[in-house]
């Protein structure tokens, strides 16, 4: 996912801070990086189909982190798919979909060890 090479292109013109050196900035955040990573704190329940916000939750205590110093977060979400990205998304798709149903034959057959690998 994301842009090949970009991070290594980025670090070269960034520095390490504290959050209270950008107290009353506005900052934009890639709000499906923190949604991704929430969702590996309740990747069972969503396999199993169970209602869950987990992931929500983890991405609001990071605004809340960053509201506490006062820097107004703006969330940002990847936009339409791009046509030029067509091949690559419908590969996506149907990775995610494979996973889900492996982890859910997983979970039924084997257990949840098993399972957590295709979550």
């Amino acid at each position: 996912m994301g842009i090949t090479g970009l991070i290594p292109f980025v670090g070269k013109a960034s520095s390490q801070l504290h959050l209270k050196d950008i107290r009353g900035s506005t900052v934009a955040v890639d709000t499906y990086c923190w949604l991704h990573k929430g969702v590996f704190g309740c990747a069972e329940k969503l396999a199993r189909g169970e209602d869950t916000d987990v992931y929500i939750q983890y991405c609001l205590k990071y605004v809340n982190m960053l509201l506490s110093y006062d820097i107004k977060p703006i969330l940002v979400f990847d936009g339409q798919h791009l046509p030029a990205k067509a091949l690559t998304e419908k590969r996506r798709r149907d990775s995610r979909k494979q996973s889900k149903e492996r982890a859910a034959e997983f979970l039924r057959l084997v257990g949840i060890e098993e399972a957590r690998s295709h979550m």
